[in-house]
């Protein structure tokens, strides 16, 4: 019997991650919000360094397993997060919910929007994301701009 080894699991764990990153982006574009394929995962820094290193003040860490979308509708912008944050109210703690799909509005209030919907996304799942972020939108554009 062939034993993945922890490292080889990780890497197709990746795998998998962006190919529900790319279904969701094709679908937004199916509904008529702008998306693209490039970006949407952390990289090794522009300064040479292979990792993220938070300006060398920690060991490095590999983003690449960061994943996000960043979609457009009547110009406004949205960057649905396939991980997110969550502080439980009972004891304050943080989590990082991998795989739980959040909606962060990027203007005019910077709210982020834990969603119930966890990779991966099966087509009523990116119906009802899609339909929570056409009502995100509707909200938004309605809402005035200050300071631009």
């Amino acid at each position: 019997m062939d034993v993945m080894n922890f490292a080889e699991v990780k890497k197709q764990y990746a795998k998998l991650r962006e190919n529900e990153r790319i279904k969701i982006i094709d679908f937004l574009k199916e509904k008529g919000y702008k998306a693209s394929k490039r970006g949407g995962q952390g990289k090794p820094r522009w300064d040479g360094d292979d990792y993220y290193t938070n300006g060398h003040s920690i060991n490095p860490y590999d983003l690449s397993n960061w994943k996000w979308v960043k979609t457009s509708k009547n110009g406004l912008s949205y960057i649905i997060s396939l991980q997110t944050f969550d502080r439980d109210q009972s004891s304050g703690n943080w989590h990082v919910l991998f795989d739980r799909i959040s909606i962060m509005c990027e203007l005019p209030n910077k709210e982020v929007e834990l969603t119930k919907y966890d990779l991966p996304l099966d087509e009523s799942e990116l119906e009802g994301l899609v339909s929570r972020l056409d009502k995100l939108v509707e909200r938004d554009s309605n809402i005035p701009i200050r300071g631009l």
